[in-house]
């Protein structure tokens, strides 16, 4: 899906391509943008090493679905 970052991530999901990834649906699609709004809200007090990790969490298991 050429998931390789967060700007990345919240692309694919405006686009609505999260969707169509297995066990993934619109809802958690909408999870995920919300997610990275409430991130980008917050960015300045949260531990960018977690944030960084949780994102790699994530788009590792977009890559492997």
């Amino acid at each position: 899906m050429g998931i390789g970052s967060l700007e990345d991530l919240e692309r694919a999901a405006r686009e609505n391509r999260l969707k169509d990834v297995p066990g993934l649906g619109k809802k958690t699609q909408d999870k995920i943008l919300e997610g990275i709004e409430q991130f980008k809200a917050i960015r300045d007090q949260f531990h960018l090493y977690k944030a960084v990790d949780a994102a790699a969490a994530l788009v590792s298991e977009l890559e492997s679905s």
